[in-house]
């Protein structure tokens, strides 16, 4: 089952915008440091995301804004939700866990979280896991299926008309494969019914 906002949860839009809003603020004052400045340059592109991504779903899948992070609620995001949902390649598990390893210094050095030394720690035991869990198609969504299929078929997933035209060509492709499996069904049934 794709994984989805926990229906148990006291989730709200209002408080999500909030949470993403705060964070965000936080990754623009983060993105001046130096932690942020040894970061490679892949992990300057992909921070931002990275930092986000890992904020929202602590929120809609743990239930947790950002002073009640805990290294549990990190484990369930790091190796169940990110590696389910984020159709990325493995440079981006890679880099994940040193973007979020610096904004958890950078949050402790701010003030910012008490528990950043424990989410940290947390993030370091699983840095290896979390990149072979986001390989292992057995964890992906279906979104996460589609998503490495266009990734593979070159297409740029930020590209709305790429995505699109993706889509139609897939769905194309399905009713083509839907209609030779009905043809090949009917003439299986013609040839039984010739034989009796």
């Amino acid at each position: 089952m794709e994984n989805a906002p926990d229906a148990q949860l006291d989730f709200s839009d209002e408080e999500l915008n909030r949470i993403l809003d705060e964070v965000e603020q936080w990754y623009a004052r983060f993105a001046d440091t130096g932690q942020y400045q040894r970061l490679s340059g892949y992990a300057h592109l992909v921070g931002a995301s990275v930092i986000l991504y890992f904020a929202e779903y602590l929120y809609t899948h743990v239930g947790q804004a950002p002073q009640e992070w805990t290294p549990g609620g990190v484990e369930e995001v790091c190796m169940r939700v990110m590696p389910s949902k984020i159709a990325a390649g493995p440079e981006f598990f890679s880099a994940a866990p040193d973007v979020l390893t610096a904004f958890l210094d950078y949050t402790q050095e701010a003030g910012l979280l008490a528990q950043a030394p424990a989410l940290r720690k947390r993030v370091q035991q699983m840095a290896t896991d979390m990149l072979a869990a986001a390989e292992d198609e057995a964890n992906w969504s279906m979104s996460k299926v589609v998503g490495m299929m266009a990734l593979k078929a070159g297409v740029d997933l930020e590209d709305e008309d790429q995505m699109r035209h993706f889509m139609q060509m897939m769905n194309i492709r399905f009713e083509e494969q839907a209609w030779q499996v009905q043809k090949s069904k009917d003439a299986d049934g013609k040839a039984g019914a010739d034989e009796a």
